[in-house]
Order: structure tokens, then sequence, then C-alpha cells
């Protein structure tokens, strides 16, 4: 018996399930592309079903899952499987746009049974028919985002994944897997919910066909460790998965951007106001004098937002980056504690003002940590980060970064993020953290919807479609070269929709000197700057 959910372009582009009676239910083609074995549920356990799951209490996977429930109804299917004795239930809904023939996939994790259950692995698995494939994926490093690549998935496995609880630092929740020789492919996109993994690994079928190709992705299993208490669920990361069009992913990408806006954006605000940021004018030197002339300046050109970037607070001793955390105005430089004056000021030549801040890193000299150890846990390079899972930790932050808007009556705030989490204790790959600090923007976009709410990490550390709809924009890199911003820029377009990319436009004359990082700008040399890079 055979259930078969087309999609908008029909033939080609079809997604069929198949079940027989009340045995499994597999996939016969996702988005055009074969699955199983010809099209059977055959071929060794690794290479079927559309799950895995490792618990305290066993692995279950393929045969190792019963399915307890299947329905379909018009543009959307679920299924309900059990296993360990019905010890556990794996829900999964499968949802499909008609416009733009995306599809939608989220699963659920419940513990029915009366004892505690441990989950080191649950993964979403869509085992592809054996063939020749090549695997699209991005690597991302600080100014060197969203780098892609094509790779032939000759034997063995590549396996992608995020670091340091920072979701696009090492590559991008994002790949897509093509068969070589008919050039039908699938593109598949996680919302991430903390770190993420990727496992494209070619399975062998047997005899001398050739090798399965296994998609297995969601939350990562590197360290996982969730403790799912009896009665409890988890919903694990949504993943959606689209064709691509001869093979191309940015064939795909117009109906990715359509698919997004219309259903994570649709109470985003609508345009985003020119800005203009101090930080590459000379970093964190800010002279209130030399601010005033860029105010001018910026007015001039027809900026909306004047935003001071970091350097503005700190009470204590040694360089911004070492008062993060702290966020009184200093005293003895910058704006010597006026600066709601110079906000003022801003106001009054028609822009609003916004300011920078990082509230996810504070050092164990600033006054938070030390009034409150009990909030922090402790990250890379002596950093710590806030606990938002402790009430007291999450009202703190939340706390301080309205005061910051309500005392200096922000129009805009830029979100900074510049170090890693390292390992997260709770053992939950950062999926507790992440869904507590996610509420909190929600929860401050809510409170100040005047707010501009940017963010940021080193530039596009953390720059994925789920953080991307909890602001009202996101910066694209620190790169402020041309030509290779433009190649930032595009492929990002592969996995996020134009227009909340925010993007530097860095100007100077000819002749002038060119700010360097930790000199004194007399020092500075006189440089001429041109674009280069691969192909210039």
């Amino acid at each position: 018996m055979t259930q078969q959910i087309q999609s908008a372009f029909q033939g080609k582009d079809a997604t069929t399930f198949e079940f027989d009676g009340a045995g499994p239910i597999w996939l016969r083609r996702l988005c055009g592309l074969p699955c199983g074995f010809g099209g059977r549920n055959e071929g060794p356990s690794r290479a079927r079903g559309l799950t895995v799951l490792d618990t305290n209490i066993g692995r279950f996977e393929a045969d190792g899952l019963t399915l307890a429930k299947k329905e379909f109804d018009g543009d959307s299917a679920s299924f309900v499987w059990s296993a360990g004795d019905e010890r556990i239930r794996l829900e999964s809904i499968w949802t499909f746009c008609t416009q733009t023939g995306l599809w939608s996939r989220r699963d659920t994790i419940r513990n029915t049974g009366r004892e505690k259950l441990t989950v080191s692995r649950c993964l979403a698995r869509f085992p592809f028919a054996p063939g020749r494939y090549e695997i699209y994926s991005q690597s991302s490093r600080w100014c060197h985002e969203n780098q892609g690549v094509w790779q032939e998935l000759h034997h063995g496995g590549i396996v992608l994944r995020s670091e340091g609880g920072r979701s696009t630092q090492g590559g991008t929740p994002y790949a897509c897997l093509r068969e070589k020789d008919s050039g039908c492919g699938v593109a598949f996109h996680i919302l991430p919910c903390g770190n993420w993994v990727i496992k494209v690994t070619a399975c062998t079928a047997g005899g001398d066909s050739l090798p399965f190709a296994v998609v297995e992705l969601g939350l990562s299993d590197e360290s996982l460790n969730l403790k799912l208490p009896a009665g409890h669920s988890f919903e694990l990361p949504e993943v959606l998965i689209q064709a691509l069009p001869c093979g191309q992913p940015e064939r795909a990408a117009p109906n990715l951007h359509r698919y997004v806006q219309s259903n994570y954006f649709t109470s985003a605000k609508q345009t985003a106001p020119v800005v203009y940021n101090t930080w590459f004018d000379v970093f964190d030197e800010l002279e209130v004098e030399r601010l005033r002339n860029q105010l001018a300046a910026a007015k001039a050109v027809g900026c909306e937002v004047f935003t001071v970037d970091a350097g503005w607070y700190g009470a204590g001793e040694g360089a911004w980056s070492q008062q993060v955390g702290d966020w009184r105005e200093k005293r003895d430089a910058a704006f010597q504690g006026r600066m709601a004056e110079f906000a003022d000021a801003v106001r009054a030549e028609g822009l609003g003002f916004g300011l920078w801040m990082e509230p996810e890193r504070n050092f164990a000299s600033v006054p938070a940590v030390k009034a409150h150890p009990d909030w922090f846990l402790l990250g890379a390079d002596g950093c710590y980060y806030p606990d938002l899972t402790n009430p007291a930790a999450y009202e703190g932050i939340l706390s301080e970064m309205s005061r910051l808007m309500e005392t200096y009556e922000l129009a805009w705030m830029k979100v900074d993020f510049n170090f890693e989490l390292r390992d997260d204790p709770a053992r939950s790959e950062f999926a507790h953290y992440y869904s507590r600090w996610y509420k909190l923007l929600d929860a401050l976009r809510a409170k100040f919807p005047q707010v501009f709410l940017e963010g940021c990490a080193s530039g596009g550390m953390r720059l994925d479609l789920n953080t991307l709809r909890h602001f009202d924009g996101h910066f694209l890199s620190d790169n402020v070269n041309p030509v290779e911003v433009l190649r930032i820029y595009q492929r990002a377009l592969l996995r996020l929709p134009p227009g909340r990319l925010m993007k530097w436009i860095v100007l100077r004359s000819v002749g002038q000197r060119i700010p360097q990082y930790g000199l004194p700008l007399g020092e500075a040399p006189v440089s001429l700057v041109t674009p280069a890079g691969t192909g210039a």
C-alpha cells in the first residue's frame, strides 16, 4: 500500500512515502531523489528507517522502531514510533509547502516510561539509493564565512558540525546532496538550537552494488547526554528539505527565501534604517568631538541611526575586551559618564541613537560576576557566560539590557558574541541554553518594539536561520573587503533570506591613514587599499 504526496512541481520532484500494512514506513523518493534499495525497504539497518536513536536502554533504528501511528492529511504527514517496550515514543511531523516545494520536519522524543531516560543521539535519517554522490557544504571562520565547496562521496563519510556553541563557527547548518549521473539533488537546512551535526555516509549495500548515501542530521551527538525525566518530552531542531533544480543550490535559494519570509519573519520589522557605526573610525578610541564630526557627516549622507560601538563602558582598568560585562559608563575616558547627553545630541540632529554590547561574555573582574558567581559558567579564554537556565541569571541579563535601552532611549542595539561557550555542563549540546537565549531575545523585542535588535558574533559566527528569526537583522561578516563581502553575501543567500543581513561600507580618501587595531592613529601607515582576492 502506497501513500504519495506530490510536490507543486509534480513528477520528478515528488516525495513518496511507502508502507505495507502494519509494517515499517520508508521513503521511496525525496524531492525527486530515489531512496531505499530500488525503492524497497532493503539494506543494512544503518541504511534504513527515518531516524536513529541511542539511549541508556539501547540503540533504535530501522526495524528496532515500531510504527504505532501514521497519518496523511492534505500536505502533511505524521508518524509515531515506539521503542524500548513502549518506554520511548518518537513523533515526526512533516509539512509540505505547495507554494515553494519545501518540506519542514519536526521531531519530538517523549519518555513514556517510569524512569529517567538518557539520550546520547537522536538524529533524523534520510537513506538514499545506491549511486554516485557529491556533497556541497560551507566552511566558516572569522572573516571567511560561507565558503562553499562540492566534494565527492567516494567512501567513508563526511561530518559537518558547529564548534564551541557558535552555530556557524567551523561550518554552516546546511548541506546539499547531488546524484552525479542524474544531477538530481536535495538540500537540507537545520534550524539549530544548540550545537548541530550533519553526517553523510557512504554505506555499502552488499555485493558489487554502489553504496547508499545516508544523511543523518540534527542536534550534535558529540557530547550529548540529555536527561529526560519520566513523562517529559524534548523537541529536536526543525529541518527544512528542498529540491535542487538542475542540481544547483543557487536555483533553490529563491524558494527558500519565500518560505522563510512567510513562515518565520511575518512579525519582523519590514525595513532597516541606514546606520552609522563608530568602530572602523579608530576602533574603541571614542573622543566626543571626533564623534560630533562623525555625527555631522553621518547626517549629511543620510544615515538614520548613529551607533556607538565598543569602548564606551567599564569602570575598571584594561582594554575594552577586558571590561566586557561591566555596562557602567567609563568615567575617565570616552563620554566620562555623560553618554546620555551625546545621545540627546544625536536625536536633536534627527537620528536615532544606538549602542553596542555583549551580554553573554563577562570577565571575572566585572561587578556582576563578583556579586553573583552562581549566575555564571566558565567559557573559553577565561570568560564567563550567564547560566540562563537559572531564573535569577536570566532576569539579571534581561534587566541589564532593558536598563540600557531605557536609559539611553535606544533606537538600535548591536548584540555581539565574541567567544566560545566551550563545553555544555548540562550535556545538552547547549540546547537548554539556547532555548532560554531565544526566549530572552523575544522578550526584549516585545518589550521594546521600537528598538532594532542587530545580532553579531565576531561577524557571522552565529548566523543561522533560527538565530536570525529572533533578531531584526544580523551582521554578515567583519570582513570589509568589498570583493570578499560580495562572495560571503552571495553564498549566505543559499541558506538565508536577503534583507536581514547587515553589511558595512568602509570608505576612506586616498592618502588617508588607515587605522590599524592596537596602533595610535598617528602611527598608522598611509595606504592605498584596493580590492583583492581570488581572481583579482
